[in-house]
């Protein structure tokens, strides 16, 4: 006899990871999202959420600029 976990998803506003079941099929929202996009009378639509998503940006070519250049004196001691 085998069981099956709930499915799971992320949330369509702050992208942490749910249990999809109750509202959460519906909107895709965790609850602290949808009580607060619901506070803040905001729609709780996952197709059109209420908050955009800061830009993310990939920090590998600073990172690998940082590594290219010498260390100071003072630091490498």
């Amino acid at each position: 006899m085998s069981r099956r976990a709930p499915p799971r998803g992320s949330c369509g506003e702050c992208g942490c990871r749910i249990i999809l079941t109750g509202p959460a099929l519906e909107d895709g929202f965790c609850r602290l999202c949808r009580t607060e996009l619901t506070e803040l009378g905001g729609r709780t639509d996952a197709a059109t959420p209420a908050v955009t998503q800061p830009e993310r940006r990939d920090w590998s070519q600073h990172l690998a600029l940082l590594a290219a250049q010498p260390l100071n004196e003072d630091v490498a001691s």
